[in-house]
């Protein structure tokens, strides 16, 4: 992949999301959802702070962030409820 390209993924039903970086790789978050209230955390292998509040129901809430993450400094979003998935997208900067 190179600068410019789109990021995206998603995580599986109920389970808690982590996206890291590839080593050398920068990417900028520009959208994360949830189908259930929860948070976008930055983690480096434990919890550093809470970025992001994604609220149900309020889809412009998810698309007004930029969170800058490379493979040091990642992105962690809460595990959502049965059936329910965390999913984000975002381009590769660097």
């Amino acid at each position: 992949m190179a600068a410019g390209d789109v990021v995206s993924g998603q995580g599986g039903a109920a389970a808690t999301y982590t996206f890291q970086a590839a080593a050398g790789v920068e990417v900028m978050i520009s959208s994360a959802g949830n189908t259930t209230q929860g948070w976008v955390y930055l983690y480096n292998g434990s919890i550093l702070s809470g970025v992001y509040s994604m609220s149900p129901g309020n889809a412009h809430d998810t698309f007004l962030i930029k969170i800058f993450i490379n493979n040091t400094i990642y992105i962690q979003m809460e595990a959502s409820g049965a059936g329910k998935y965390n999913g984000f997208s975002g381009i590769q900067i660097k």
